[in-house]
């Protein structure tokens, strides 16, 4: 697909090492056989993630997987810290450039944190609806689509979750405290990018 290719490029340019999928199924296996050298595995809050089955896929094939998503609310931070640190991660982004940069906003940051420096390696898994033309188309992304629907799913009492928009609220269930624009890959660890011709996630 068009889009996938052009992307590609620009990613690349930024030091990314990026592959390409018609669909998430195939995405889900190529992940699979790329971190099968990973002992530990963590995951950032993602529902593309949750879609492709990862986690169970990963535990099944015998990883140890970090994601606070599927511990009591108690252990939550202790997965968190030991996602940090694991071998491998996945997780997904709120957006994405047309000129490859990748945006994403957290409530706690842990998810941003892992993506840039800690882990040995890391995958972002990326549907065809997260691509923005800008930084701030991606913003509007952010703030009209990812925060508002994922605020509802979380049952936040945020503005957004009953609006659909941010209005920069200061509540302490606010959950875009922390924002990233990745214009480049970090060079701390590897990180490869699958662009998925598919709507997946938020």
């Amino acid at each position: 697909m068009k889009w996938m290719e052009n992307l590609s490029a620009e990613l690349e340019k930024r030091h990314y090492t990026v592959r390409c999928f018609e669909n998430g199924s195939a995405a889900a296996k190529a992940a699979l056989e790329e971190l099968a050298g990973c002992g530990s595995v963590g995951i950032g809050g993602s529902m593309t993630v949750e879609k492709l089955g990862l986690y169970d896929a990963l535990k099944d094939a015998g990883h140890e997987v970090y994601w606070h998503w599927k511990v009591p609310k108690e252990e939550m931070d202790a997965a968190r810290q030991k996602a940090l640190l694991s071998d491998g991660y996945l997780l997904s982004c709120n957006a994405i450039t047309e000129d490859g940069m990748i945006l994403n906003t957290d409530g706690t940051g842990n998810r941003i944190a892992a993506s840039i420096f800690g882990t040995g390696k890391v995958i972002f898994l990326v549907g065809k609806n997260k691509l923005a033309k800008d930084v701030p188309a991606a913003m509007q992304r952010i703030n009209t689509v990812a925060c508002p629907l994922n605020a509802r799913r979380l049952g936040l009492a945020t503005p957004c979750a009953k609006s659909g928009e941010c209005t920069q609220c200061q509540g302490p269930a606010r959950m875009c405290n922390v924002t990233v624009i990745m214009e480049g890959a970090p060079t701390s660890h590897p990180v490869l990018v699958y662009l998925i011709d598919e709507e997946l996630g938020y």
